[in-house]
């Protein structure tokens, strides 16, 4: 039997904020997949093909159709990177550029 790995503290307070949240959005999103590699959104409204990936190492956007990646519209990458007084802040690489996240 595969061992279950726990969900790292960052995806446990996300799904929480994003419960407490979801109708404040301008555009239905929906929970379709949370494991211990990350959670999966889709829009209710719009094509079963776009989908978001929220993972701790990053954020994408992608179009599948029919089991095949046709595009990814948009990727950032994050790491944790300790930061005095923040218990879990992101580092995320934008370009060539790094933009802090302190909340």
């Amino acid at each position: 039997m595969k061992k279950k790995l726990p969900r790292p503290r960052i995806q446990r307070a996300f799904v929480r904020w994003f419960r407490e949240s979801h109708n404040r959005f301008a555009v239905p999103v929906r929970l379709t997949k949370i494991s211990a590699e990350g959670i999966l959104l889709n829009f209710p409204n719009h094509p079963d093909c776009l989908s978001v990936w929220l993972s701790r190492w990053g954020f994408n956007v992608s179009v599948d159709w029919r089991g095949v990646n046709w595009d990814r519209l948009i990727s950032l990458d994050a790491c944790p990177e300790p930061v005095p007084g923040l218990s879990m802040p992101l580092v995320q690489r934008i370009g060539s550029g790094l933009a802090k996240l302190t909340r």
